[in-house]
């Protein structure tokens, strides 16, 4: 086996050699078997990891995420057989990363076009249903403010949603990113 250096958009874009065979990832499922997003958290250990993370990442520094592994695995998706990433380590960084490409590309703030809908939570449903809507749904950036708060208030959120830690985290490591880019003049280059 192997190990290559990957970007998250090569997760999507690149074909991976598969024995014989060349596979196009289609999807990074997060298996039921891991945690709640835990970067979003808010005791102090979560707040400074994710502190000094976004410190990191808007100050261009190069920043590496280590290694993430999982495998492929063939999955059943709206009648699709689809090839899915499924990670065994790395799940918080990938979520990250998840939510930066998402913010960048919603805010305007970045060029990249990434299909972030390939992304899902097998946790629990409102964790899927979650990021099925934010990736898919319009929300918008007031400065006067959360990004939780726009989210919260718009008719495609679930109340219910905000009972689920995950949603919960991912909420506010947005409001994180938001505030982090009241300070910069471009967003970083992820």
């Amino acid at each position: 086996m192997s190990t290559t250096l990957h970007s998250f958009m090569d997760i999507f874009e690149t074909e991976f050699i598969d024995g014989e065979d060349k596979v196009q990832l289609k999807k990074i499922a997060i298996p039921l078997i891991q945690r709640d997003y835990a970067q979003g958290r808010t005791d102090k250990n979560a707040t400074d990891v994710r502190n000094n993370l976004l410190t990191d990442i808007f100050s261009y520094k190069n920043v590496h995420f280590d290694l993430v592994f999982g495998s492929k695995e063939k999955r059943i998706i709206d009648g699709k057989e689809m090839n899915c990433f499924i990670p065994v380590d790395g799940q918080q960084r990938l979520t990250t990363l998840f939510l930066l490409y998402l913010y960048g590309q919603k805010a305007g703030k970045t060029n990249t076009e990434l299909d972030l809908s390939k992304f899902s939570y097998d946790t629990r449903r409102a964790a899927s249903d979650f990021c099925e809507s934010i990736t898919s749904e319009e929300w918008f950036f007031p400065n006067d403010k959360k990004v939780s708060e726009v989210i919260k208030d718009s008719s495609w959120f679930m109340n219910y949603w905000e009972k689920d830690p995950t949603v919960e985290g991912m909420l506010n490591m947005l409001d994180a990113i938001h505030e982090k880019c009241k300070r910069i003049t471009s967003y970083p280059n992820l």
